[in-house]
Parts: structure tokens; sequence; C-alpha cells
């Protein structure tokens, strides 16, 4: 029985799994390496919102930042401490949309 059919397809099949598992988003010290080849190297810290946040927006002292967040979860605001980056206060809407 001639096994090359096989192999060669098994060979394939390897081959392109490889491939498609060396595009996917991975992190990186420091970082992501994206599938398209990028690197994103976040600063910061993330602050948890309930979903997408649409805005952010400086408060006039600067000691607060406001966020703005709708999408599939409930809509809302989120007020967060500049200094130590932490969330302060959340405030529901029944419907936020981009500014």
């Amino acid at each position: 029985m001639n096994h090359r059919p096989v192999l060669f397809s098994i060979g394939v099949l390897l081959t392109c799994n490889s491939v498609m598992l060396a595009q996917l988003p991975h992190a990186t010290p420091g970082g992501f390496d994206l599938a398209n080849g990028w690197r994103i190297t976040p600063v910061g810290k993330a602050v948890g919102t309930e979903d997408t946040v649409l805005k952010l927006v400086a408060a006039p002292d600067d000691r607060a930042v406001i966020a703005s967040h709708s999408g599939y979860n409930p809509h809302g605001i989120v007020v967060i401490d500049a200094k130590t980056q932490e969330t302060i206060q959340r405030i529901t809407a029944k419907h936020c949309t981009f500014p």
C-alpha cells in the first residue's frame, strides 16, 4: 500500500495548522503580537467597565476621568479617579450613544 498521499496530506495539514497558530494574537513580554503583525504595548492599567467605552473626558479639575460605555450590556457612565486609576462611581443609563 502506498502511504505517500496520506503522509503528504498530514504534512500539509500540520503546516497549515502551524501557520494559523502563528497568526493568533498572543502575549509577549511588554505587550501583545496581533494577527496582522502589529505589536501593541499598552501603558497604564486597565479599568473595568461593563462594556465598550465610547468616550473619555477629563474633569475640569483633572481629578477624575468620566467614561461613557454602551453595547450589549447595560449602558452607563463610569467615573475614575485620575490619581489612583480606580473606579469611584458607576452610573447606569437607559441609553448612551457616541456624543
